[in-house]
C-alpha cells in the first residue's frame, strides 16, 4: 500500500495569490511626484547630452532638489523598469553627493537589479546571493522599502523552489517593512 503525501493546496493557493499581489503592487505605478518626474527627465537629458561630467555639474547645481528620497525612488524605478542607465546615473549622483547612506542605498538597488536578472534567467541561487548582498546595504541606508523589496524577492525565490512556508515568512517581513515606510499593502 503506497502512502500518499498530502499536499497543502490551501496553503499553496494562498502563497500563489500573495505572490501575484506583491508582483502587481511593485510593478505598478511610478511613485514620483510631477516635480520629481520633471527633475528625473532633466537628469536623463543632461546625462544623454553632456555625459557623466555634465551630470556631475548638474547634480552640484541642483543639490537641494536631488534629495536622498528622490535618489532612492529614482533607483527603485530603475530596478522596476530594468533601466540600467538609471542605476548608473544614480550611482554617479550618489558619488557626487558624497553621502555613505545614499551610496549604500544605490548599491543596494544595483544588487537588487542583478538579483532580478538572475531570477528572471532561472538562477535562483545567484539571485539569492545578490539579494543577500543588497539587504545590509539597505539596512545601512535605513531604507525600509529597499529592505522590504529584498524580503519580497527572497519570498519569490522560495516560492519558486516550492518552499512555501519560507516564502510566507519573507512576504510577512516585506509587508511589515512596507507598512513601516507608509506604503499601502492591501491583502
Amino acid at each position: 500500500m503506497a502512502i500518499r503525501k498530502r499536499r497543502n493546496i490551501r496553503g499553496e493557493f494562498l502563497f500563489f495569490i500573495l505572490f501575484f499581489l506583491f508582483s502587481a503592487l511593485f510593478f505598478g505605478q511610478d511613485k514620483l511626484s510631477n516635480e520629481d518626474k520633471k527633475l528625473r527627465e532633466d537628469i536623463l537629458t543632461e546625462f544623454k547630452s553632456k555625459g557623466e561630467e555634465g551630470l556631475r555639474n548638474f547634480a552640484k547645481n541642483k543639490t537641494d532638489s536631488i534629495t536622498p528620497k528622490f535618489i532612492a525612488e529614482f533607483s527603485e524605478a530603475g530596478v522596476k523598469g530594468k533601466k540600467e542607465e538609471w542605476l548608473k546615473i544614480c550611482t554617479i549622483i550618489a558619488e557626487e553627493k558624497k553621502d555613505e547612506k545614499i551610496t549604500a542605498n544605490v548599491q543596494g538597488y544595483v544588487h537588487l537589479a542583478k538579483g532580478d536578472a538572475h531570477f528572471d534567467s532561472g538562477d535562483n541561487t545567484k539571485a539569492m546571493e545578490m539579494y543577500e548582498k543588497a539587504l545590509p546595504l539597505f539596512e545601512k541606508a535605513g531604507d525600509p522599502v529597499g529592505q522590504g523589496s529584498v524580503y519580497k524577492r527572497k519570498g519569490d525565490v522560495y516560492f519558486n523552489t516550492g518552499e512555501h512556508e519560507k516564502a510566507g515568512e519573507m512576504y510577512d517581513k516585506a509587508m511589515t517593512l512596507y507598512e513601516k515606510a507608509g506604503r499601502k499593502v492591501d491583502f
